[in-house]
């Protein structure tokens, strides 16, 4: 079995939480890591746990989407938006609904970047 160590589940707890708030929002990877001004490589990197979110990004993704960074990184609601909060708490706790929301996001047109 390998050991996990506290700082790599943090890693995947933040990770998740992002993929649950792309899920609540209806959002692409892309189109989060376009609103909040982060790099599309690095914030790929950050929802499937292969970098561990900094606080310069956390703050980008607190300020467009309205989350905070004690949901963020300790997973505590209190501070969301009321139905921001009951659209992750639904997501995060039915599996089926997560992979639901998953798949429509899949089919949803991919929006073309706009020329300054």
């Amino acid at each position: 079995m390998v050991k996990t160590s506290p700082d790599m589940r943090t890693v995947d707890a933040v990770a998740r939480r992002l993929r649950v708030l792309r899920k609540a929002l209806g959002l692409q990877q892309a189109q989060i890591a376009d609103r909040a001004d982060i790099k599309r490589n690095a914030y790929n990197q950050y929802d499937k746990g292969g970098r561990a979110l900094t606080l310069a990004p956390a703050l980008k993704l607190c300020e467009t989407f309205g989350v905070t960074l004690d949901w963020l990184f300790r997973g505590d609601l209190t501070g969301l938006p009321h139905g921001l909060a009951v659209d992750i708490t639904r997501i995060a706790a039915d599996p089926e609904e997560f992979r639901r929301v998953r798949r429509k996001q899949r089919k949803a047109p991919k929006l073309s970047k706009i020329s300054a």
